[in-house]
This record gives C-alpha cells, sequence and structure tokens, in this order.
C-alpha cells in the first residue's frame, strides 16, 4: 500500500521551498545594489525600485528561515513518531 502524501514530503517540500525562497531573495538584494551604484554615478537620479528590491529581499529572509525551520521540525517529527511506531529508537 503507498500512501499518497507523507510528512517526509512535506517537511522536505518546506525546506526546498525556504531555500529557494532564500536564494531568490539574495538575488534581489544583490541586484538591488548594484542597480543602487550604477543609478548614482550615472545621471544623478536616485533608483527607488532597486531600494525597494532590497528591502523586498531583507524582508523575505525571516520567512525563508521560518519555512526552513518548519519543514526541519515536520521530518523530526515524523522520525520521532516513526520510531515510536517501530520501538526504534535512534
Amino acid at each position: 500500500m503507498q500512501i499518497q502524501g507523507s510528512t517526509f514530503t512535506y517537511g522536505q517540500l518546506g525546506i526546498q521551498r525556504g531555500l529557494a525562497q532564500l536564494d531568490q531573495a539574495g538575488a534581489q538584494i544583490a541586484q538591488g545594489s548594484v542597480s543602487d551604484s550604477s543609478a548614482s554615478s550615472g545621471n544623478g537620479l536616485s533608483n527607488d525600485q532597486g531600494s525597494a528590491s532590497v528591502e523586498d529581499g531583507l524582508l523575505s529572509l525571516p520567512e525563508a528561515k521560518v519555512l526552513v525551520q518548519a519543514g526541519a521540525k515536520v521530518l523530526e517529527a515524523q522520525n520521532s513518531t516513526l520510531g515510536t511506531l517501530l520501538d526504534i529508537k535512534v
């Protein structure tokens, strides 16, 4: 019998989504800092879109951290439950 949607899959998915969001936030921060320096040396106009990108990236970092931690806790609970059901402690 195959169980669809196991807790292992959900825990792993949470970790993957958190890491993907972390990558995206890092790219936003890096892209924003590059565009800010080029805007200030160019025509003297400020680049509000670049700073908004940096702020968005910085604000999404804690959310990514929580996603990874939640996924890890799901895997931890699944491991503990499975060990209890099989009378195995690791």
